[in-house]
């Protein structure tokens, strides 16, 4: 069983995901396809959560853990190296963006489901150690707990109906 403060990190998560998935389904059936107020399709911020949460592996079995870590990242290219200096924010967000408007809703929420899993799987082998260093939770709540409830507070922003139309 995970420490205190993992249990904690790991009830945050699956309380913000559930509020922001929510959020998703009060948009309804075609709520995928409308445009937030930042300008993204509701679709393309699902893949961009789930990039951010697919890099929660990377960062603590490969840089914090030193482990070799392959197949974490859910899109169809992310078009790296392994000697390739890692992108700031904008262009994985513009890839993410990318994917996402060559697939369909429900391969995005596939996505999305897989990355979470994935995600917490890897939360809960934090040890007590691990959680004492604070980078470990810090990473995790960035890309989870505080990036959920940015988006969720964006969906529930009042938007104009010319950002809403699709």
């Amino acid at each position: 069983m995970p420490n205190r403060a993992v249990q904690e990190q790991l009830e945050a998560i699956e309380a913000g995901w559930q509020e922001l998935r929510a959020a998703i389904e009060r948009l309804g059936p075609q709520g995928l396809q409308q445009r937030t107020p930042s300008g993204w399709s509701v679709r393309e911020m699902i893949a961009h959560i789930a990039f951010w949460e697919e890099t929660v592996e990377p960062v603590i079995d490969g840089m914090y853990r030193g482990r070799e870590v392959v197949d974490w990242y859910g899109g169809d290219d992310l078009g790296l190296g392994p000697d390739d200096p890692w992108p700031v924010s904008a262009v994985h967000n513009a890839r993410e963006a990318a994917w996402a408007r060559a697939h369909t809703d429900d391969e995005v929420l596939a996505r999305w489901e897989r990355a979470h899993r994935r995600m917490v799987e890897v939360v809960a082998t934090i040890t007590d150690d691990e959680a004492e260093r604070e980078e470990y939770l810090v990473k995790v709540g960035a890309a989870t707990v505080l990036h959920y409830a940015e988006h969720a507070s964006e969906l529930d922003e009042p938007a104009s109906a010319e950002q809403w139309a699709t």
